[in-house]
């Protein structure tokens, strides 16, 4: 089951709420639609990927399903104290959700929805009820020797409304002086995760 579900995450969502309902009533539970970190995102200028999955205890080829389950988990978790909501996205998201685009600036990936049809896009997330889409762009191990010899581990999500705009860029950092444990890695993505929920409120 769990498999599964971390499956479904790589592709992609979170997600609903009735604002697309017709009426004019604020909905109680608001709802996001969630596109996970795609293949080759997560990655390092000094670690390879074996060193990674093994540190975590974790296949080599899982290793983007992993980290994507945990940020899901986390989201899941922080969002629901908060009133929202996350879902599966369906076949038809995904088809759209493809045509996603990324742009480096430096060490920084970020996405972009410029190649994504815009009546597509407003359709996806109203078959979804969502009100906004939140990408995983990038989860980035770089070395640094100063001022102390660490590691800074950099997650970049970005969240988009409606009509395409980005509504908030995210950029969650922490250091270690190594790939450090799976709890340490849990409880950086959820401080990233509160982050980001309490900017959508």
């Amino acid at each position: 089951m769990k498999k599964k579900v971390f499956a479904l995450i790589i592709a992609t969502v979170f997600g609903a709420s009735n604002m697309y309902a017709g009426n004019d009533a604020v909905p109680a539970v608001r709802k996001i639609l969630f596109v996970g970190l795609k293949n080759g995102y997560f990655s390092s200028d000094y670690y390879t990927g074996d060193q990674i999955a093994e540190n975590f205890d974790v296949p080599p080829d899982a290793m983007d399903e992993f980290i994507n389950g945990e940020f899901y988990g986390a989201f899941e978790d922080v969002a629901m104290k908060k009133n929202l909501r996350l879902t599966v996205c369906d076949e038809k998201a995904r088809v759209v959700i493809s045509d996603l685009q990324y742009d480096y600036d430096g060490d920084v990936l970020y996405s972009n929805l410029s190649k994504i049809d815009e009546k597509e896009y407003r359709d996806v997330l109203q078959q979804a009820q969502a009100e906004y889409l939140l990408v995983f762009d990038q989860y980035y191990i770089k070395k640094e020797v100063y001022p102390y010899d660490n590691f800074a581990h950099i997650f970049h999500y970005s969240v988009y409304d409606a009509s395409k705009n980005k509504v908030y860029d995210g950029h969650y950092r922490f250091s270690a002086f190594d790939l450090g444990t799976l709890s340490m890695l849990q409880k950086q993505i959820k401080k990233a995760a509160d982050k980001c929920i309490r900017s959508i409120q």
